[in-house]
């Protein structure tokens, strides 16, 4: 008698080890999961900024086109501003010239 009852006392025993072990497996199995659907959320929310990212330097590339196009624009227009200030110079001083030979001419006639 005596034995059988340490054996179900040594049995009882491992069956309260075993169940507070198979608690700590469930909560430890909770947590893993709600570890996991974290891991997945941030996974997504990686994946949408790599998206954004990749999004924004297409727009950046584009914003770098156009501004070279401007620059480029903006040089043309600047050359042509220049030749039309010499071009409006030259014509100046043309005109200048063309008052100052009336000027003389209207004073060598006035003499005679």
């Amino acid at each position: 008698k005596e034995a059988v009852a340490k054996a179900q006392a040594e049995l009882r025993e491992k069956a309260k080890i075993v169940r507070g072990k198979k608690r700590f497996l469930e909560q430890e199995q909770v947590n893993n999961q709600e570890v996991q659907v974290k891991i997945d959320s941030k996974k997504r929310a990686v994946e949408k900024s790599r998206l954004e990212l990749q999004k924004t330097k297409g727009t950046l590339v584009e914003l770098e086109d156009e501004l070279a196009a401007l620059r480029n624009e903006l040089l043309e227009a600047q050359a042509e501003v220049h030749r039309a200030e010499e071009e409006n110079a030259r014509l100046k001083g043309a005109a200048d010239t063309k008052a100052s030979l009336r000027s003389k001419i209207a004073a060598t006639l006035e003499e005679r």
